[in-house]
């Protein structure tokens, strides 16, 4: 799952690489975006207000978790192509995985039996 992330998301990634810093969205923000900058084309409407419905019903149930937006433009004869590519942390799962690794690498390096740093 990581692999195939990276592997799809090598966009992100470079940002990421070049010091992009991840800044919260919240389903407001994209409506107030969307009302002030954006126009959509075609159905795009209809799959924002899904996606708009489905951030706000993750933000209910995960208290952990949050939301970032990566735009990319591409310039048209006509102004521009946007593209807005939202992104939903976990940061329970995060914290977890960081547990985990921090474990991992202080049985790597202590000696004698491997147990938790933090015991």
């Amino acid at each position: 799952m990581i692999l195939d992330f990276a592997e799809k998301n090598t966009a992100l990634l470079n940002d990421f690489k070049h010091g992009f810093r991840v800044i919260s969205l919240t389903p407001d923000d994209l409506v107030e975006l969307t009302e002030s900058v954006i126009a959509f084309r075609g159905d795009d409407e209809e799959r924002f207000d899904a996606v708009l419905e489905a951030m706000e019903e993750e933000l209910k149930e995960d208290t952990w978790g949050f939301f970032f937006s990566r735009m990319s433009t591409k310039e048209t004869e006509y102004g521009y192509d946007c593209q807005l590519d939202v992104y939903h942390v976990d940061a329970w799962s995060c914290y977890k995985l960081a547990d985990l690794t921090f474990d991992a690498l202080y049985n790597l390096i202590a000696q004698g039996p491997g147990t938790s740093f933090r015991t």
